[in-house]
């Protein structure tokens, strides 16, 4: 831990879901239903929704900008 600014900086070391949250073998948020907390507003938000594909979507804006 940074006492300075009171960033923690860990490894991960294990990551595991119950097997209703899996899609096709994969973790789904939407499943899962994640949260995150906002430090602006100090509340936790709920994550899952799908908004663009990675790594595709930003092919369309290259294309229109050539």
């Amino acid at each position: 831990m940074n006492e300075e600014n009171c960033n923690v900086v860990g490894r991960i070391v294990n990551c595991a879901v119950e097997e209703d949250v899996l899609t096709d073998g994969k973790p789904d948020a939407a499943k899962m239903k994640p949260i995150c907390f906002d430090p602006c507003q100090h509340v936790y938000r709920l994550m899952g929704q799908e908004v663009a594909k990675a790594f595709s979507c930003g092919m369309a804006l290259k294309k229109d900008n050539q």
